[in-house]
């Protein structure tokens, strides 16, 4: 499941904690000190547009150091990207959005500090699965933004045991602005995917619906036949020789069943 991929394979923090302001990078050193932090990881997060022919999409930059540990894969073995030091990453979903590939140049307006537009090439395409993103070395970044190398983010993995201190430490620092879990985005990833299964589902019922009403004076030859369940099974339309069928998501309100649960025989 993407979920699973995108929330614990490519990204594997535990949790991103925030700065109210950007702090020097070497601050990480401080962040590694609060309590179940078992490591720290800066992050530069810049606003941008990125443009190529007519085509512009506004997304996050993000700089990391050279050698992350946390986040960012290349397809399909996941392996983590190398932010590259000239140039750019990008996702792969932003690159078939400009229509480009390794090796051709875009042009980046930086919508923070300095203000500017950059000419870069890109180097690699990366895996983000959901969204879009662009990726480069957080020095070569605050090159470019006229700054001392500064982050607005820390991606940490954490002791779970010992997150109840964390917070009453975290509350207690004003640099701090917050902390996001993995764990509840994860949650709220699959539960805005249960809403639309359900909505699609309940859009199928109202359509098979209509077409049952409308045929079942005629009675053509096409045999009109719908099984919409949303319990245990996975939610299935036929009509006209052609099977629309969509599966409920593993732990999800509409469907607790495995995406290989075959269509009932009397429905093929």
């Amino acid at each position: 499941m993407i979920d699973t991929v995108k929330y614990t394979l490519a990204e594997r923090q535990d949790a991103t904690l925030g700065f109210s302001a950007p702090e020097p990078a070497t601050s990480v050193r401080e962040v590694e000190r609060l309590p179940g932090v078992l490591q720290a990881e800066p992050v530069r997060a810049v606003p941008i547009r990125i443009r190529s022919g007519s085509v512009e999409r506004r997304v996050i930059l993000y700089g990391r150091e050279s050698e992350p540990s946390s986040t960012e894969s290349s397809p399909p073995d996941l392996q983590p990207v190398t932010p590259p030091s000239s140039g750019i990453a990008i996702s792969s979903w932003l690159a078939r959005r400009l229509d480009v590939g390794p090796g051709d140049r875009v042009e980046v307006d930086l919508l923070e500090g300095r203000r500017r537009t950059e000419t870069l090439t890109v180097t690699a395409l990366a895996e983000d699965f959901i969204g879009m993103r662009a990726i480069m070395d957080m020095d070569a970044l605050a090159r470019i933004l006229g700054e001392a190398p500064v982050a607005n983010q820390v991606e940490l993995r954490l002791d779970p045991r010992r997150l109840d201190a964390l917070y009453a430490r975290i509350k207690r620092t004003p640099a701090i602005s917050g902390i996001a879990l993995q764990i509840v985005s994860l949650a709220k990833f699959r539960e805005a995917v249960a809403i639309i299964v359900t909505a699609m589902a309940s859009i199928y019922t109202g359509l098979v619906a209509v077409i049952v009403g409308k045929s079942a004076g005629s009675r053509p030859n096409a045999l009109v036949h719908e099984a919409i369940s949303l319990g245990s099974a996975p939610v299935a339309v036929m009509f006209s020789g052609a099977r629309v069928a969509t599966v409920g998501i593993p732990g999800s309100v509409v469907n607790e069943t495995s995406p290989e649960t075959p269509v009932p025989a009397e429905l093929v």
